[in-house]
């Protein structure tokens, strides 16, 4: 893998997703789940959006639901020493690791971007 050259610009996606269901026989069913997906551009900005939610029943009756989604707006990015630095809507700077491979091509965070 070779890291790629301050300024490096790139198109692309990264999306998670993940759910875990509440323990079998706890008298509660349902679960917890969230997603995510930041999309890259050309242009040195990206976009994020986020969706976290939970919900269940309740074996002797009840249960409940709650959600939460947040589309952010369109912030910088920037690549330089093997990090990608992005700017959140406020202010904060998150960085992930940033290689490129020949193989799979972007490595983000560990993981392969996709196409958009």
């Amino acid at each position: 893998m070779e890291l790629p050259d301050k300024g490096f610009r790139f198109k692309g996606v990264q999306s998670s997703f993940f759910y875990t269901g509440f323990t079998p026989g706890s008298g509660i069913s349902g679960g917890i789940s969230s997603s995510s997906e930041i999309v890259f551009y050309h242009d040195g900005t990206f976009t994020s959006d986020h969706f976290s939610g939970a919900f269940d029943n309740f074996d002797n009756g009840g249960g409940f639901a709650t959600s939460k989604e947040t589309n952010d707006v369109r912030d910088r990015y920037e690549v330089g020493d093997g990090v990608i630095r992005m700017q959140m809507p406020d202010g904060q700077i998150t960085t992930q690791p940033f290689f490129l491979d020949a193989d799979n091509g972007i490595i983000l965070d560990g993981e392969p971007l996709s196409d958009e």
